[in-house]
């Protein structure tokens, strides 16, 4: 189970990898380690264009399930059924890294340790995920398959599905839902690589945590809403925390200039 990643890369990164798509003009600062529940810049297809647009991490729990479900794996299940199944309710999710937990402590510190993987010739790479609207906006979780053989090493049962070039992105947000689920099968591992990350600070995590990222989010990315999302996105960023630096404090007030300019009047 994937339960971190990272994305380091700018908004135009993203917009030159994922083209054609509309930031917004959003600054996108680096994300160093991205847990469940945290605020993460996240691609869909609108009904002219893909958008990018800002999303908490976790699908909502359900049945008896307490926890957000941050990862897909049963796509037969009836609860990813309808969002699989349109378009419009996939996502691509933007990284750099991701981690899994090593199954035994490191013999030097008695400690499991985090293992990152990247991609081995590029730097910006997707998750193929799927999203909903809730009543604190939308939210989304990404799918996982069995692991390769570099991932498989440090963790046997299961790797992120990884969109590796725009043409697969593309692919993953148009096609009928049949295709859309075969593509949920490894990456080769010759593309990827275990690379050396030193870990955030708590101060850095606590930023992430509560970061409004500025404009994503302001406008809908639910094609058939946008005045319920203009609204979520009011509520979201009203409940967040103001952050430390001015330098945040400007972040925080475009993004709140930005959904005031879009809100419905």
């Amino acid at each position: 189970m994937c339960n971190l990643y990272r994305m380091t890369s700018s908004a135009d990164a993203i917009a030159q990898l994922f083209a054609p798509l509309d930031t917004g003009g959003a600054n996108v600062p680096p994300l160093h380690e991205i847990f469940p529940d945290y605020a993460a810049p996240v691609i869909v297809a609108g009904e002219d264009r893909r958008r990018l647009v800002s999303m908490k991490w976790g699908w909502p729990p359900f049945g008896s399930v307490k926890r957000p479900v941050t990862n897909i794996r049963n796509l037969a299940s009836p609860m990813w059924r309808s969002a699989l199944a349109d378009p419009a309710r996939r996502c691509v999710v933007p990284v750099t890294a991701f981690s899994e937990w090593s199954a035994e402590p490191d013999p030097a510190t008695g400690k499991k340790r985090k293992h990152w993987f990247a991609m081995r010739d590029a730097e910006l790479f997707g998750f193929a995920g799927l999203w909903r609207a809730t009543a604190d906006g939308p939210r989304y979780a990404f799918l996982t398959c069995a692991a390769n053989e570099l991932v498989g090493r440090v963790h046997p049962k299961a790797m992120p599905v990884i969109l590796d070039t725009p043409g697969e992105a593309a692919r993953w947000l148009s096609v009928r839902d049949e295709e859309a689920a075969a593509m949920q099968c490894p990456l080769a591992h010759e593309a990827m690589a275990e690379i050396e990350v030193v870990d955030a600070g708590a101060a850095d995590l606590d930023r992430v945590k509560h970061l409004s990222i500025s404009s994503l989010g302001a406008s809908a990315c639910d094609p058939e809403s946008d005045r319920n999302l203009s609204a979520q996105t009011r509520n979201w960023a009203s409940g967040h925390q103001p952050f430390a630096s001015r330098c945040c404090k400007r972040l925080v007030r475009g993004f709140r200039r930005s959904v005031a300019h879009s809100a419905p009047r």
